[in-house]
């Protein structure tokens, strides 16, 4: 889920939650526990409910007593945010969901050997490189950690290396299931880079250089042709 649309579900007022006496009262009524106006009468609940709630109450009256007093609930923003969210997520589209939820993560270690590593962006390829300036050749993940090394230095790691993301490399690269442990070796490792990319983002179709481009069908003498014009024209 886009952090945009995350933020938006999450913002917005309050007041339209009940507060949350009259949430309570609702509660006892429902289950046969509240009070009984047309018999004036009420049960040991609902009595407990009424000393409880009075000391929100400002019992001495107005002025000093309201000071004195504790301040009443009043409604809670996290549950009118969470409210919220849940309208917006039963609106999301299945397949989004499934695509925006983490990778499930085995319980054992995941060691991945490449001849390259790189950091890929919507116009970058970046090769992965060590604090020495070596190329990085092995990406290690255990649990929530991700870390790399070449081979002249001990395992670096770096704040853009989310191990979510290497899982996903892999699985793109090797045809694995994201969970999966163990070593595996593959020729090229790319990482969608968490600066614009979506961690399930395939960087062969986001990046402008790694994108496949369309074969231009029955022009094959197209280039020779536009030089030739070129030089017709090209003043002597």
């Amino acid at each position: 889920m886009p952090l945009a649309e995350l933020r938006e579900s999450l913002a917005g007022p309050v007041e339209d939650e009940p507060p949350i006496r009259a949430e309570i009262e609702r509660a006892l009524a429902a289950a046969g526990q509240g009070y009984d106006r047309a018999a004036g009468r009420h049960t040991p609940v609902w009595a407990v409910f009424v000393a409880v709630g009075d000391q929100y109450r400002a019992r001495a009256g107005g002025g000093m007593g309201e000071e004195l007093e504790p301040p009443r609930p009043t409604a809670s923003a996290m549950r009118a945010a969470a409210a919220r969210l849940t309208r917006h997520l039963a609106t999301y589209p299945a397949h989004t969901r499934e695509r925006a939820t983490a990778p499930e993560v085995a319980s054992g270690p995941l060691v991945i050997t490449a001849d390259r590593v790189q950091m890929v962006t919507t116009n970058s390829v970046r090769t992965l490189l060590c604090p020495q300036g070596h190329a990085a050749h092995t990406v290690r993940v255990d649990g929530p950690v991700a870390t790399y090394a070449c081979q002249h230095a001990s395992d670096q790691m770096l704040r853009a290396l989310e191990a979510a993301r290497v899982r996903m490399a892999l699985a793109r690269a090797a045809g694995v299931h994201p969970s999966t442990q163990g070593t595996h070796v593959v020729p090229d490792l790319l990482i969608a880079s968490a600066n614009d990319l979506d961690r399930h983002t395939d960087p062969q179709d986001a990046n402008v250089f790694l994108r496949q481009q369309p074969d231009i069908v029955g022009r094959d003498d197209l280039v020779d042709r536009l030089a030739h014009m070129i030089r017709e024209h090209r003043p002597s």
